[in-house]
């Protein structure tokens, strides 16, 4: 059963749905997850699927689309902001404790790519969560600074973006960057098995969504640019933490950096044999053994 929801961060709405399981009563608790989607995507795509699959274990699950994303508030539409994702997810825990059929002590976090980073960064200082699991997370700030060739460019960047700032608050249209490619022939220019190449086929075919554009403001840039999800992590790491990634997955270096920081409280870093990054998004055969084993992290957790 699914239901669709708004809730506040500040003075934004957001907007989510909950997920309930098979059997529900609102006259009793259960546990509870909030989900965070991957950068440019929306609750509809990634998080539907997981929380789906997460529900009939006896959770409530928690999607929504972050602020200036999908179907939540926030102008101009697509601007990146990484810290306001972090608090996204922490609004996304007020509004689960409000619900009378949450029970409040068990709720826990899951985020897929760089909402598993977002997700790992919000629980630094998000002390309600019980434990926290991540798929295939990316470290987007760390990932886009590693894309500038040097700090000529960084630099370079980080002025223009200041620029077209400039250039909008003087009445000129948004500026939109792509981050999915364009066509199939500039995917194909990417190594293979790698994000960026199997990204286009995900969000223009698989899961294609018309709320999803896979574009970000580029004035907003430098938000991203001198963002890092993992900063301080091992000074305020409290949680039980699982991580997955795929055997192909470009990205693997980002969750073994999380369950290394995350020291004696890393459960594990499950590597999913054959899957590639965009794999663990969707394909049944990869996601439906992830989830059987978040479920049960999750569950034995609750009673700590």
């Amino acid at each position: 059963m699914k239901q669709s929801v708004t809730f506040k961060n500040r003075m934004l709405t957001l907007a989510g749905e909950l997920f309930l399981p098979d059997d529900f009563e609102a006259s009793k608790t259960y546990p509870a997850i909030v989900v965070a989607h991957p950068e440019g995507a929306v609750k509809e795509q990634v998080p539907a699927t997981y929380a789906e699959k997460l529900a009939p274990h006896g959770f409530v699950v928690l999607t929504f689309d972050g602020a200036y994303m999908g179907e939540s508030e926030g102008e101009p539409h697509f601007t990146t902001d990484p810290f306001q994702r972090v608090e996204d997810i922490r609004a996304a825990v007020d509004y689960l404790t409000t619900l009378d059929y949450v029970d409040n002590g068990k709720i826990s976090g899951l985020g897929i790519c760089s909402g598993g980073a977002y997700m790992i960064d919000a629980a630094k200082t998000e002390k309600r969560f019980k434990a926290v699991s991540a798929v295939v997370p990316v470290n987007m700030g760390a990932g886009m600074r590693e894309s500038q060739p040097n700090k000529e460019s960084l630099v370079a960047t980080l002025t223009a973006a200041a620029k077209q700032r400039t250039a909008e608050v003087n009445g000129a249209e948004v500026q939109l960057m792509e981050t999915v490619a364009a066509d199939d022939e500039a995917a194909m220019q990417f190594p293979e098995h790698s994000l960026f190449r199997e990204a286009r086929s995900y969000y223009r075919g698989v899961k294609e969504n018309s709320r999803s554009t896979g574009q970000i403001v580029f004035s907003g840039f430098d938000k991203l640019l001198r963002y890092d999800a993992y900063d301080m992590m091992s000074e305020m790491w409290s949680h039980p933490l699982l991580v997955f990634t795929g055997s192909l997955a470009d990205t693997r270096p980002f969750a073994e950096q999380a369950i290394q920081l995350a020291g004696d409280l890393a459960e594990d870093l499950v590597v999913v044999e054959g899957a590639t990054h965009v794999d663990l998004y969707y394909k049944d055969q990869f996601v439906d053994p992830v989830v059987e084993q978040i479920a049960d992290f999750f569950s034995k957790h609750l009673s700590e």
